[in-house]
Protein backbone atom coordinates (compact mmCIF):
# COMPACT_ATOMS: atom_id res chain seq x y z
CA UNK A 1 0.00 0.00 0.00
CA UNK A 2 1.25 3.20 -0.79
CA UNK A 3 0.85 6.75 0.10
CA UNK A 4 -1.32 8.20 -2.47
CA UNK A 5 -0.94 12.18 -3.50
CA UNK A 6 3.28 11.95 -3.84
CA UNK A 7 4.33 12.95 -7.19
CA UNK A 8 6.65 10.48 -9.09
CA UNK A 9 10.18 12.72 -9.27
CA UNK A 10 9.96 12.63 -5.17
CA UNK A 11 12.94 10.75 -4.02
CA UNK A 12 12.15 8.46 -1.32
CA UNK A 13 12.74 8.83 2.31
CA UNK A 14 15.73 6.99 3.82
CA UNK A 15 14.91 8.64 7.70
CA UNK A 16 13.22 5.97 9.29
CA UNK A 17 11.77 8.98 11.40
CA UNK A 18 9.97 10.46 8.65
CA UNK A 19 6.84 11.49 9.13
CA UNK A 20 5.46 9.79 5.98
CA UNK A 21 8.04 6.87 3.89
CA UNK A 22 7.47 7.40 -0.25
CA UNK A 23 6.31 4.32 -1.59
CA UNK A 24 7.05 2.39 1.60
CA UNK A 25 4.64 -0.05 2.74
CA UNK A 26 2.07 1.58 5.73
CA UNK A 27 1.98 -1.03 8.79
CA UNK A 28 -1.41 -1.15 10.72
CA UNK A 29 -1.04 -0.69 14.27
CA UNK A 30 -2.30 -4.17 14.78
CA UNK A 31 -1.05 -6.14 17.53
CA UNK A 32 1.16 -9.54 16.51
CA UNK A 33 -1.33 -11.72 18.13
CA UNK A 34 -3.96 -10.91 15.19
CA UNK A 35 -3.02 -13.95 13.62
CA UNK A 36 -4.24 -15.98 16.30
CA UNK A 37 -7.86 -14.00 16.67
CA UNK A 38 -11.18 -15.42 15.63
CA UNK A 39 -11.76 -15.19 11.95
CA UNK A 40 -14.95 -13.12 12.86
CA UNK A 41 -12.77 -10.36 14.51
CA UNK A 42 -10.44 -10.49 11.64
CA UNK A 43 -12.17 -7.87 9.67
CA UNK A 44 -12.86 -5.36 12.05
CA UNK A 45 -9.49 -4.71 13.35
CA UNK A 46 -8.25 -4.12 9.65
CA UNK A 47 -11.11 -1.26 9.63
CA UNK A 48 -9.57 0.02 12.93
CA UNK A 49 -6.31 0.10 11.87
CA UNK A 50 -7.18 1.93 8.99
CA UNK A 51 -9.26 4.44 10.22
CA UNK A 52 -6.41 4.69 13.27
CA UNK A 53 -3.68 5.71 10.17
CA UNK A 54 -6.56 8.26 8.50
CA UNK A 55 -7.42 9.97 11.74
CA UNK A 56 -3.49 10.16 12.31
CA UNK A 57 -2.82 11.76 8.97
CA UNK A 58 -5.62 13.75 9.36
CA UNK A 59 -3.84 15.06 12.78
CA UNK A 60 -0.74 15.27 11.00
CA UNK A 61 -2.65 17.52 7.65
CA UNK A 62 -4.38 19.81 10.23
CA UNK A 63 -1.15 20.45 12.18
CA UNK A 64 0.75 22.47 9.42
CA UNK A 65 0.84 25.96 9.97
CA UNK A 66 3.62 27.51 8.70
CA UNK A 67 6.01 26.84 5.76
CA UNK A 68 9.49 28.18 5.78
CA UNK A 69 11.29 28.53 2.22
CA UNK A 70 14.98 29.58 2.03
CA UNK A 71 15.73 31.97 -1.52
CA UNK A 72 18.37 33.50 -2.84
CA UNK A 73 17.41 36.90 -2.18
CA UNK A 74 14.46 38.11 -0.28
CA UNK A 75 13.19 41.46 -1.58
CA UNK A 76 14.25 44.56 -0.10
CA UNK A 77 11.13 46.33 -1.09
CA UNK A 78 7.35 45.25 -1.11
CA UNK A 79 6.48 47.06 -4.60
CA UNK A 80 6.67 44.82 -7.35
CA UNK A 81 7.21 47.18 -9.86
CA UNK A 82 10.88 47.73 -8.42
CA UNK A 83 11.69 44.41 -8.98
CA UNK A 84 12.55 42.55 -12.59
CA UNK A 85 12.48 38.63 -11.99
CA UNK A 86 13.25 35.73 -9.85
CA UNK A 87 12.90 34.67 -6.01
CA UNK A 88 11.30 38.41 -5.20
CA UNK A 89 8.65 38.11 -7.81
CA UNK A 90 7.58 34.74 -6.44
CA UNK A 91 7.57 36.22 -2.87
CA UNK A 92 5.36 38.86 -3.77
CA UNK A 93 3.35 36.86 -6.06
CA UNK A 94 1.29 36.36 -2.48
CA UNK A 95 0.34 39.67 -1.30
CA UNK A 96 -0.51 41.44 -4.90
CA UNK A 97 -3.27 40.33 -7.66
CA UNK A 98 -3.57 41.68 -10.91
CA UNK A 99 -6.29 42.19 -13.21
CA UNK A 100 -6.10 39.10 -14.64
CA UNK A 101 -3.90 36.01 -14.34
CA UNK A 102 -3.05 32.96 -15.95
CA UNK A 103 -4.83 29.54 -14.98
CA UNK A 104 -3.25 25.93 -14.61
CA UNK A 105 -3.75 25.00 -18.11
CA UNK A 106 -2.65 28.39 -19.57
CA UNK A 107 -5.31 30.34 -20.07
CA UNK A 108 -5.80 33.69 -19.33
CA UNK A 109 -8.72 34.54 -16.31
CA UNK A 110 -10.38 36.65 -14.06
CA UNK A 111 -9.18 38.12 -11.09
CA UNK A 112 -9.76 41.38 -9.98
CA UNK A 113 -11.17 41.99 -12.72
CA UNK A 114 -14.45 39.51 -13.62
CA UNK A 115 -15.01 40.48 -17.44
CA UNK A 116 -14.03 42.76 -19.67
CA UNK A 117 -13.80 43.96 -23.33
CA UNK A 118 -12.59 45.76 -26.12
CA UNK A 119 -13.87 48.67 -28.32
CA UNK A 120 -14.76 48.20 -32.00
CA UNK A 121 -11.41 49.93 -33.41
CA UNK A 122 -9.04 47.62 -30.51
CA UNK A 123 -7.76 50.58 -28.74
CA UNK A 124 -10.41 50.58 -25.14
CA UNK A 125 -9.76 48.53 -22.68
CA UNK A 126 -12.67 48.02 -20.37
CA UNK A 127 -12.57 45.74 -17.22
CA UNK A 128 -15.40 45.37 -14.65
CA UNK A 129 -13.56 44.89 -11.36
CA UNK A 130 -15.50 42.13 -8.84
CA UNK A 131 -17.04 43.73 -6.46
CA UNK A 132 -16.48 43.19 -2.31
CA UNK A 133 -12.97 43.11 -2.54
CA UNK A 134 -10.90 43.72 0.39
CA UNK A 135 -7.39 45.08 0.98
CA UNK A 136 -5.16 43.18 3.25
CA UNK A 137 -5.80 46.07 5.70
CA UNK A 138 -9.66 45.45 6.07
CA UNK A 139 -10.67 48.55 3.65
CA UNK A 140 -12.35 48.10 0.47
CA UNK A 141 -10.47 48.41 -3.23
CA UNK A 142 -12.22 50.97 -5.24
CA UNK A 143 -11.60 51.69 -9.10
CA UNK A 144 -9.48 54.70 -7.70
CA UNK A 145 -6.80 52.52 -6.18
CA UNK A 146 -6.87 50.33 -9.51
CA UNK A 147 -6.50 52.93 -11.86
CA UNK A 148 -3.37 54.92 -10.02
CA UNK A 149 -1.70 51.58 -9.45
CA UNK A 150 -1.51 51.30 -12.98
CA UNK A 151 -1.14 55.09 -13.94
CA UNK A 152 1.75 55.25 -11.92
CA UNK A 153 3.57 53.39 -14.42
CA UNK A 154 2.63 55.23 -17.53
CA UNK A 155 5.33 57.99 -18.25
CA UNK A 156 6.48 59.91 -21.32
CA UNK A 157 10.21 59.04 -20.19
CA UNK A 158 12.36 56.13 -21.47
CA UNK A 159 12.33 53.00 -19.43
CA UNK A 160 15.62 52.96 -17.59
CA UNK A 161 16.10 49.11 -18.30
CA UNK A 162 14.84 48.37 -21.51
CA UNK A 163 15.08 44.61 -20.62
CA UNK A 164 12.32 44.89 -18.49
CA UNK A 165 9.77 43.42 -20.29
CA UNK A 166 6.65 45.62 -19.29
CA UNK A 167 8.65 48.99 -19.06
CA UNK A 168 8.50 49.50 -22.87
CA UNK A 169 5.05 49.44 -23.48
CA UNK A 170 3.90 51.84 -20.66
CA UNK A 171 6.71 54.31 -20.75
CA UNK A 172 8.51 56.42 -23.39
CA UNK A 173 7.44 58.38 -26.44
CA UNK A 174 6.16 55.67 -28.82
CA UNK A 175 4.40 53.44 -25.54
CA UNK A 176 1.59 51.72 -25.96
CA UNK A 177 -0.47 52.18 -23.21
CA UNK A 178 -1.53 56.15 -23.43
CA UNK A 179 -3.64 56.23 -20.28
CA UNK A 180 -5.71 54.62 -17.54
CA UNK A 181 -8.61 55.88 -16.11
CA UNK A 182 -11.95 55.29 -14.12
CA UNK A 183 -15.21 53.90 -16.86
CA UNK A 184 -18.29 53.44 -15.86
CA UNK A 185 -19.01 52.99 -12.04
CA UNK A 186 -17.17 49.47 -11.29
CA UNK A 187 -14.95 49.56 -14.08
CA UNK A 188 -11.50 51.07 -15.23
CA UNK A 189 -10.56 51.63 -18.70
CA UNK A 190 -7.32 50.99 -20.30
CA UNK A 191 -6.15 53.47 -23.63
CA UNK A 192 -3.82 52.45 -26.26
CA UNK A 193 -1.99 54.18 -29.08
CA UNK A 194 -2.94 51.04 -31.59
CA UNK A 195 -4.96 47.40 -31.29
CA UNK A 196 -2.34 45.40 -28.87
CA UNK A 197 -3.53 41.75 -28.37
CA UNK A 198 -1.04 40.64 -25.87
CA UNK A 199 -2.31 43.29 -23.42
CA UNK A 200 -4.07 40.77 -21.46
CA UNK A 201 -0.97 38.38 -21.13
CA UNK A 202 1.14 41.76 -20.01
CA UNK A 203 -0.96 42.69 -17.12
CA UNK A 204 -0.53 38.78 -15.77
CA UNK A 205 3.05 40.13 -14.82
CA UNK A 206 3.59 40.41 -11.30
CA UNK A 207 5.50 43.95 -11.56
CA UNK A 208 1.91 45.19 -12.68
CA UNK A 209 -0.10 44.13 -9.82
CA UNK A 210 -2.67 45.79 -8.01
CA UNK A 211 -0.87 48.31 -5.15
CA UNK A 212 -2.27 50.80 -2.91
CA UNK A 213 -0.05 52.79 -1.07
CA UNK A 214 -1.39 55.20 1.35
CA UNK A 215 0.30 58.02 3.80
CA UNK A 216 3.77 58.43 3.61
CA UNK A 217 6.18 56.96 1.91
CA UNK A 218 7.38 54.35 4.46
CA UNK A 219 4.12 52.94 4.53
CA UNK A 220 3.85 49.72 3.03
CA UNK A 221 1.89 48.60 -0.34
CA UNK A 222 -1.06 46.61 0.47
CA UNK A 223 -2.77 44.21 -1.82
CA UNK A 224 -5.90 41.99 -2.16
CA UNK A 225 -3.39 38.84 -2.31
CA UNK A 226 -4.12 35.41 0.21
CA UNK A 227 -1.37 37.07 2.41
CA UNK A 228 -0.45 40.06 4.57
CA UNK A 229 2.99 41.08 5.96
CA UNK A 230 4.14 40.39 9.49
CA UNK A 231 7.63 40.70 9.63
CA UNK A 232 9.88 42.64 6.84
CA UNK A 233 13.49 42.91 7.16
CA UNK A 234 17.08 42.58 6.05
CA UNK A 235 16.67 38.99 4.83
CA UNK A 236 13.70 37.88 5.94
CA UNK A 237 9.89 37.99 5.15
CA UNK A 238 7.20 36.29 7.21
CA UNK A 239 3.30 36.90 5.63
CA UNK A 240 0.23 35.00 7.47
CA UNK A 241 -3.65 34.48 5.56
CA UNK A 242 -5.09 37.88 5.19
CA UNK A 243 -8.66 35.56 5.43
CA UNK A 244 -9.64 37.29 2.14
CA UNK A 245 -10.50 35.20 -0.83
CA UNK A 246 -9.51 31.23 -0.98
CA UNK A 247 -7.83 30.12 1.65
CA UNK A 248 -4.52 28.88 1.48
CA UNK A 249 -3.01 26.02 2.95
CA UNK A 250 -0.69 27.07 5.18
CA UNK A 251 -1.57 29.99 7.64
CA UNK A 252 1.89 31.48 7.73
CA UNK A 253 4.79 31.47 4.94
CA UNK A 254 8.51 32.71 5.94
CA UNK A 255 10.91 33.71 3.29
CA UNK A 256 14.89 33.76 4.42
CA UNK A 257 17.70 35.05 2.67
CA UNK A 258 20.43 31.88 2.04
CA UNK A 259 24.08 32.94 1.07
CA UNK A 260 24.64 29.65 -0.70
CA UNK A 261 23.57 25.96 -1.34
CA UNK A 262 25.56 24.26 1.31
CA UNK A 263 23.50 26.75 4.31
CA UNK A 264 20.32 25.70 2.27
CA UNK A 265 20.70 22.16 2.85
CA UNK A 266 21.87 22.35 6.09
CA UNK A 267 18.77 24.45 6.73
CA UNK A 268 16.73 21.34 5.50
CA UNK A 269 18.40 18.82 8.25
CA UNK A 270 16.10 17.31 10.87
CA UNK A 271 17.03 20.43 12.86
CA UNK A 272 16.93 23.09 10.49
CA UNK A 273 15.29 26.11 9.91
CA UNK A 274 14.07 25.67 6.52
CA UNK A 275 10.94 23.30 4.63
CA UNK A 276 11.51 24.07 0.83
CA UNK A 277 14.70 25.28 -0.61
CA UNK A 278 15.42 27.02 -4.44
CA UNK A 279 18.91 26.13 -4.95
CA UNK A 280 20.73 28.40 -6.93
CA UNK A 281 22.87 25.39 -9.26
CA UNK A 282 21.27 22.03 -9.73
CA UNK A 283 21.76 19.88 -6.45
CA UNK A 284 24.11 17.32 -6.20
CA UNK A 285 23.12 15.40 -3.36
CA UNK A 286 21.48 12.13 -3.19
CA UNK A 287 20.44 9.72 -0.41
CA UNK A 288 19.62 12.59 2.25
CA UNK A 289 15.95 11.59 2.54
CA UNK A 290 14.51 14.95 0.46
CA UNK A 291 12.08 15.77 -2.28
CA UNK A 292 14.30 16.99 -5.20
CA UNK A 293 11.94 17.75 -8.01
CA UNK A 294 13.04 19.63 -11.32
CA UNK A 295 11.59 21.58 -14.72
CA UNK A 296 12.02 23.04 -17.99
CA UNK A 297 12.34 27.38 -16.81
CA UNK A 298 11.14 29.74 -19.65
CA UNK A 299 15.10 30.48 -20.31
CA UNK A 300 16.65 29.00 -23.72
CA UNK A 301 19.58 29.47 -25.26
CA UNK A 302 20.02 29.74 -29.34
CA UNK A 303 22.95 29.60 -31.27
CA UNK A 304 22.87 33.08 -33.11
CA UNK A 305 23.83 32.83 -36.60
CA UNK A 306 24.41 36.86 -37.90
CA UNK A 307 22.89 36.70 -41.39
CA UNK A 308 23.27 40.18 -43.08
CA UNK A 309 26.82 40.02 -44.04
CA UNK A 310 30.18 37.81 -44.60
CA UNK A 311 29.25 33.52 -45.66
CA UNK A 312 26.10 33.61 -43.05
CA UNK A 313 24.29 35.78 -44.84
CA UNK A 314 23.89 32.79 -47.43
CA UNK A 315 20.32 30.63 -46.62
CA UNK A 316 22.14 26.99 -47.81
CA UNK A 317 25.12 27.48 -45.29
CA UNK A 318 23.54 28.15 -41.95
CA UNK A 319 21.63 24.86 -43.15
CA UNK A 320 24.61 23.32 -42.97
CA UNK A 321 25.35 24.53 -40.04
CA UNK A 322 22.31 22.95 -38.41
CA UNK A 323 22.75 19.73 -39.70
CA UNK A 324 26.82 19.57 -38.32
CA UNK A 325 25.32 20.01 -34.84
CA UNK A 326 25.72 16.68 -32.94
CA UNK A 327 23.49 15.83 -30.44
CA UNK A 328 25.51 13.41 -28.59
CA UNK A 329 28.31 16.24 -28.13
CA UNK A 330 25.97 18.77 -27.04
CA UNK A 331 24.06 17.09 -24.63
CA UNK A 332 26.68 15.97 -22.51
CA UNK A 333 28.16 19.55 -22.16
CA UNK A 334 25.27 21.20 -20.66
CA UNK A 335 25.14 19.04 -17.54
CA UNK A 336 22.66 19.20 -14.85
CA UNK A 337 21.95 22.96 -15.65
CA UNK A 338 19.95 22.21 -19.23
CA UNK A 339 18.54 20.14 -21.14
CA UNK A 340 18.16 20.18 -25.14
CA UNK A 341 15.73 22.73 -27.11
CA UNK A 342 14.34 21.08 -29.92
CA UNK A 343 11.45 24.59 -30.33
CA UNK A 344 12.18 28.32 -30.49
CA UNK A 345 9.74 28.81 -27.13
CA UNK A 346 10.86 26.76 -23.85
CA UNK A 347 8.40 23.88 -23.15
CA UNK A 348 4.76 24.61 -21.88
CA UNK A 349 4.82 28.31 -23.47
CA UNK A 350 1.32 29.14 -25.17
CA UNK A 351 2.43 29.03 -29.14
CA UNK A 352 5.00 26.70 -29.03
CA UNK A 353 5.59 24.53 -31.94
CA UNK A 354 7.39 21.56 -31.54
CA UNK A 355 9.46 20.94 -34.51
CA UNK A 356 12.14 18.30 -35.11
CA UNK A 357 14.89 19.72 -35.34
CA UNK A 358 17.71 18.88 -38.18
CA UNK A 359 19.06 15.42 -38.36
CA UNK A 360 22.24 15.09 -37.79
CA UNK A 361 23.78 14.64 -41.23
CA UNK A 362 27.31 15.53 -41.91
CA UNK A 363 27.69 14.39 -45.00
CA UNK A 364 25.11 16.21 -46.65
CA UNK A 365 26.76 19.56 -44.74
CA UNK A 366 29.54 18.71 -46.29
CA UNK A 367 27.92 18.76 -50.22
CA UNK A 368 26.30 21.51 -49.05
CA UNK A 369 29.62 23.97 -48.85
CA UNK A 370 30.47 21.94 -51.99
CA UNK A 371 27.95 23.24 -53.60
CA UNK A 372 28.22 26.61 -52.09
CA UNK A 373 32.16 26.82 -53.12
CA UNK A 374 33.50 27.57 -49.85
CA UNK A 375 36.42 26.15 -49.07
CA UNK A 376 37.80 25.89 -45.52
CA UNK A 377 35.60 28.24 -43.84
CA UNK A 378 36.36 30.11 -40.45
CA UNK A 379 33.76 31.55 -37.98
CA UNK A 380 34.41 33.65 -34.78
CA UNK A 381 31.98 32.00 -31.77
CA UNK A 382 31.53 34.15 -28.52
CA UNK A 383 30.39 33.31 -25.11
CA UNK A 384 29.78 34.28 -21.77
CA UNK A 385 32.22 32.69 -18.96
CA UNK A 386 28.76 32.83 -16.62
CA UNK A 387 29.15 31.91 -13.33
CA UNK A 388 25.72 30.22 -13.42
CA UNK A 389 24.68 27.76 -15.88
CA UNK A 390 25.59 25.42 -18.32
CA UNK A 391 29.83 25.33 -18.44
CA UNK A 392 30.55 27.87 -21.78
CA UNK A 393 33.81 26.70 -22.76
CA UNK A 394 32.35 23.27 -22.59
CA UNK A 395 29.43 24.03 -24.62
CA UNK A 396 31.68 26.07 -26.72
CA UNK A 397 34.06 23.14 -27.30
CA UNK A 398 31.22 20.71 -28.45
CA UNK A 399 30.02 23.09 -31.08
CA UNK A 400 33.65 23.38 -32.32
CA UNK A 401 34.24 19.95 -32.71
CA UNK A 402 30.72 19.56 -34.17
CA UNK A 403 31.34 21.75 -36.97
CA UNK A 404 35.14 20.94 -37.41
CA UNK A 405 34.12 17.22 -39.99
CA UNK A 406 31.85 19.19 -41.88
CA UNK A 407 34.51 21.54 -42.54
CA UNK A 408 34.02 24.43 -41.10
CA UNK A 409 36.83 25.74 -38.44
CA UNK A 410 35.31 27.50 -35.17
CA UNK A 411 37.66 30.17 -33.43
CA UNK A 412 36.24 30.52 -29.76
CA UNK A 413 36.70 33.81 -28.23
CA UNK A 414 35.64 33.68 -24.52
CA UNK A 415 34.44 36.78 -23.12
CA UNK A 416 33.07 37.94 -19.83
CA UNK A 417 28.79 37.98 -19.60
CA UNK A 418 28.89 42.14 -20.34
CA UNK A 419 31.57 42.00 -23.01
CA UNK A 420 30.29 38.68 -25.19
CA UNK A 421 26.85 40.53 -25.40
CA UNK A 422 28.12 43.52 -26.36
CA UNK A 423 29.91 41.77 -29.10
CA UNK A 424 26.52 40.20 -30.72
CA UNK A 425 24.93 43.48 -30.13
CA UNK A 426 27.50 45.49 -32.14
CA UNK A 427 27.71 42.46 -34.68
CA UNK A 428 31.42 41.68 -34.18
CA UNK A 429 30.88 37.85 -34.48
CA UNK A 430 29.67 35.38 -36.44
CA UNK A 431 28.33 33.12 -34.12
CA UNK A 432 27.29 33.40 -30.96
CA UNK A 433 25.39 31.85 -27.61
CA UNK A 434 22.47 33.88 -26.90
CA UNK A 435 19.90 33.21 -23.68
CA UNK A 436 16.37 34.51 -24.06
CA UNK A 437 13.86 34.82 -21.15
CA UNK A 438 10.10 34.33 -21.71
CA UNK A 439 8.58 36.53 -19.23
CA UNK A 440 5.29 36.63 -20.15
CA UNK A 441 3.67 33.66 -21.79
CA UNK A 442 2.94 34.96 -24.69
CA UNK A 443 4.94 34.73 -27.90
CA UNK A 444 4.97 38.37 -28.83
CA UNK A 445 7.37 39.22 -26.00
CA UNK A 446 9.81 36.66 -26.73
CA UNK A 447 9.84 37.13 -31.02
CA UNK A 448 9.76 41.16 -31.24
CA UNK A 449 12.97 41.34 -29.82
CA UNK A 450 14.43 38.27 -31.04
CA UNK A 451 13.78 38.72 -34.85
CA UNK A 452 12.02 42.43 -35.75
CA UNK A 453 14.53 44.62 -37.88
CA UNK A 454 14.27 47.35 -35.75
CA UNK A 455 15.48 45.46 -33.16
CA UNK A 456 18.23 44.89 -35.44
CA UNK A 457 18.64 48.47 -36.51
CA UNK A 458 19.71 49.85 -33.12
CA UNK A 459 23.69 50.14 -32.95
CA UNK A 460 24.89 48.20 -30.16
CA UNK A 461 21.87 47.86 -28.36
CA UNK A 462 20.24 45.42 -31.06
CA UNK A 463 18.30 42.30 -29.23
CA UNK A 464 18.07 40.72 -32.72
CA UNK A 465 21.98 39.52 -32.54
CA UNK A 466 21.20 37.42 -35.82
CA UNK A 467 20.54 40.69 -37.74
CA UNK A 468 17.98 38.93 -39.24
CA UNK A 469 15.58 41.03 -41.51
CA UNK A 470 12.63 40.34 -42.93
CA UNK A 471 9.93 42.15 -44.12
CA UNK A 472 7.17 38.74 -43.64
CA UNK A 473 8.54 38.34 -40.26
CA UNK A 474 7.82 41.73 -39.28
CA UNK A 475 4.25 41.81 -40.89
CA UNK A 476 3.80 38.06 -39.59
CA UNK A 477 4.54 39.76 -35.71
CA UNK A 478 2.51 42.75 -36.22
CA UNK A 479 -0.51 41.44 -37.38
CA UNK A 480 -0.53 38.21 -34.75
CA UNK A 481 -0.49 41.38 -32.15
CA UNK A 482 -3.26 43.12 -32.97
CA UNK A 483 -5.78 40.03 -33.46
CA UNK A 484 -8.49 39.36 -31.50
CA UNK A 485 -9.01 35.88 -31.93
CA UNK A 486 -6.37 33.82 -30.23
CA UNK A 487 -6.54 30.75 -32.55
CA UNK A 488 -5.81 32.82 -35.60
CA UNK A 489 -2.52 34.18 -33.38
CA UNK A 490 -1.95 30.64 -32.91
CA UNK A 491 -1.90 29.66 -35.90
CA UNK A 492 0.57 33.20 -37.15
CA UNK A 493 3.05 32.05 -34.25
CA UNK A 494 3.16 28.36 -34.88
CA UNK A 495 3.89 28.82 -38.92
CA UNK A 496 6.27 32.07 -37.99
CA UNK A 497 8.39 29.23 -36.11
CA UNK A 498 8.44 26.46 -39.26
CA UNK A 499 9.49 29.37 -41.08
CA UNK A 500 12.91 30.42 -38.46
CA UNK A 501 13.35 26.69 -39.49
CA UNK A 502 13.85 27.08 -42.56
CA UNK A 503 16.10 29.87 -42.24
CA UNK A 504 18.08 29.40 -39.42
CA UNK A 505 18.84 32.94 -37.96
CA UNK A 506 19.05 30.70 -34.60
CA UNK A 507 19.09 26.95 -33.82
CA UNK A 508 17.95 25.98 -30.37
CA UNK A 509 20.39 24.10 -28.30
CA UNK A 510 18.81 24.58 -24.94
CA UNK A 511 16.55 25.02 -22.53
CA UNK A 512 17.23 25.84 -18.64
CA UNK A 513 16.35 23.79 -15.88
CA UNK A 514 15.08 24.88 -12.57
CA UNK A 515 15.25 22.73 -8.88
CA UNK A 516 13.53 22.56 -5.54
CA UNK A 517 14.57 21.10 -2.81
CA UNK A 518 12.22 20.14 0.02
CA UNK A 519 11.88 17.72 3.30
CA UNK A 520 9.70 14.87 2.93
CA UNK A 521 6.85 15.88 5.21
CA UNK A 522 6.17 19.03 2.29
CA UNK A 523 3.43 18.17 0.08
CA UNK A 524 1.48 20.07 -3.51
CA UNK A 525 4.84 21.19 -4.65
CA UNK A 526 5.41 21.89 -8.06
CA UNK A 527 7.86 24.01 -10.31
CA UNK A 528 6.26 26.80 -12.49
CA UNK A 529 8.08 27.46 -15.73
CA UNK A 530 7.96 31.20 -15.32
CA UNK A 531 9.39 30.55 -11.82
CA UNK A 532 6.15 32.12 -10.09
CA UNK A 533 5.46 29.30 -8.07
CA UNK A 534 2.04 28.41 -6.25
CA UNK A 535 3.60 28.70 -3.06
CA UNK A 536 -0.16 29.34 -1.45
CA UNK A 537 -0.90 25.49 -2.02
CA UNK A 538 1.62 23.78 -0.30
CA UNK A 539 1.86 22.71 3.09
CA UNK A 540 4.32 20.94 5.71
CA UNK A 541 3.23 18.05 8.01
CA UNK A 542 4.28 18.57 11.38
CA UNK A 543 7.39 16.43 12.59
CA UNK A 544 6.66 12.73 13.26
CA UNK A 545 7.70 13.16 17.18
CA UNK A 546 4.94 15.84 17.57
CA UNK A 547 2.21 12.92 17.67
CA UNK A 548 2.34 9.91 20.51
CA UNK A 549 2.67 6.66 18.73
CA UNK A 550 -0.92 5.13 18.26
CA UNK A 551 -2.05 2.65 21.02
CA UNK A 552 -1.93 -1.01 19.91
CA UNK A 553 -5.14 -2.67 19.66
CA UNK A 554 -5.27 -5.55 22.46
CA UNK A 555 -7.34 -8.83 21.33
CA UNK A 556 -8.30 -11.03 24.39
CA UNK A 557 -7.40 -14.55 23.71
CA UNK A 558 -10.53 -16.68 22.19
CA UNK A 559 -12.20 -18.59 25.13
CA UNK A 560 -11.66 -21.77 25.04
CA UNK A 561 -13.88 -24.85 24.39
CA UNK A 562 -15.45 -27.12 27.01
CA UNK A 563 -14.26 -30.36 27.30
CA UNK A 564 -16.46 -33.70 25.57
CA UNK A 565 -16.34 -36.80 27.39
CA UNK A 566 -15.33 -39.31 25.30
CA UNK A 567 -16.80 -42.93 25.79
CA UNK A 568 -14.70 -45.25 27.34
CA UNK A 569 -12.52 -42.49 29.04
CA UNK A 570 -13.03 -40.96 32.56
CA UNK A 571 -13.66 -37.33 32.27
CA UNK A 572 -10.78 -34.73 33.28
CA UNK A 573 -10.44 -32.55 36.33
CA UNK A 574 -11.47 -28.90 35.41
CA UNK A 575 -8.38 -26.91 35.21
CA UNK A 576 -8.13 -23.06 36.15
CA UNK A 577 -7.73 -20.88 33.43
CA UNK A 578 -7.45 -17.02 34.44
CA UNK A 579 -8.07 -15.96 30.63
CA UNK A 580 -11.78 -17.26 30.88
Amino acid sequence: MTVPGDPPSVVAASDPRSPILYNAAVVLPVPVRFACAPRRWRFPLVVLGVLACVTLASDRAAASGELRIGISRVPATLDPAALAAGPELMALRLLFQGLVEFGERGDIGPALATQWTVSRDGLTWTFRLRSGVQLADGTPLTPEDVVASLARHVSNDEPRDPGVPWARFFRGANRIVREVRRGEPGTVQIHLSQPFSPLLALLTHPALAIVVIRGDAESRPVGTGLYRVVEHGPGRLVLESSGSGDRPRAERVAFSEVPDDAAGIAGLAPSGTLDVYFPQAPPGWAGLGLQVLSGPAWRVGLLALRTDQGLLSKKALRQAIALSLDPGLIRPALGRWAAPLVSYLPPGAWGVRDTPPPPYDVTRARKILAQLGVVDPTLTLVVSETLSGPDAPRVAEALRLSLGPAGIRVQVRAETEEAARAAMRRGEVDLGVHEGTLEVNDPHFFFQALLTSDAAAAPGAATNVAFFRSLLVDGMLLRASQLAFRPERLRLYQRLQVYLAEEVPYVPLFVRLQWVVARPGVHDLRLDPGGLHRLERVWVEAPADVFPPPPLLTVPPPPRPPAVPMPGRPTPPPVFDPGR
